[in-house]
């Protein structure tokens, strides 16, 4: 597994991961995969579908965790589309993480709650790096679309650039894709992402 992997790297020297096309794997819960140590970069090989398959199982605390500085999730495919409301996808609670060039699927259409977040920051995710990724949804809503819902919820931090990336999904003047709360982000880039 990808979390096994993680904790056979060691801190701050480079060490990368390769996630095999047609690797899959389920999320089922809180920290299930654990990126925690620092420096690591995780990277999906393949192209379109034939990339490695993150899926979230049914529940509400089924998460990644990032809690160590300077890692990336790279080129990576995250279905999210789940029967009930799932709280977090990705929760970043350390400096310099980036997520880049990965699809994300967000919601079924017509059953379920859609996730209140894919990505929750807290005020210590400085530098992160979200670029070039898509995040979709359905073509017909789900049956629940909480007005607490968006795709990325940051909490605090400084020098956060969301950048390039395409947004297609049930937003309001309430539900965003992009949402900060609660505590001051400051030094902040969102520029040239497409959300429709």
């Amino acid at each position: 597994s990808i979390d096994y992997a993680i904790g056979l790297c060691t801190a701050s020297k480079g060490d990368v991961i390769l996630v095999m096309p047609g690797h899959a794997e389920t999320i089922s819960s809180a920290g299930a995969i654990a990126v925690d140590v620092a420096g690591v970069q995780i990277i999906g090989l393949g192209v379109g579908a034939n990339r490695p398959v993150l899926t979230w199982a049914t529940g509400t605390d089924a998460t990644i965790t990032v809690s160590a500085a300077n890692c990336r999730m790279s080129n990576m495919v995250f279905n999210l589309a789940l029967p009930s409301a799932l709280i977090s996808g990705i929760v970043v609670s350390a400096a310099g993480f980036e997520f880049d060039n990965n699809r994300v699927h967000i919601g079924t259409a017509g059953t379920g709650t859609r996730p209140l977040q894919f990505m929750l920051t807290t005020a210590a995710a400085n530098y992160l790096k979200v670029h070039d990724n898509q995040f979709l949804e359905p073509s017909a809503t789900p049956t629940t679309v909480s007005a607490a819902s968006t795709v990325l919820k940051l909490v605090g931090g400084t020098g956060i650039q969301i950048t390039r990336n395409t947004f297609c999904g049930w937003y309001t003047t309430s539900v965003g894709a992009i949402t900060s709360i609660t505590t001051l982000n400051d030094n902040i880039e969102i520029s040239h992402n497409f959300i429709f």
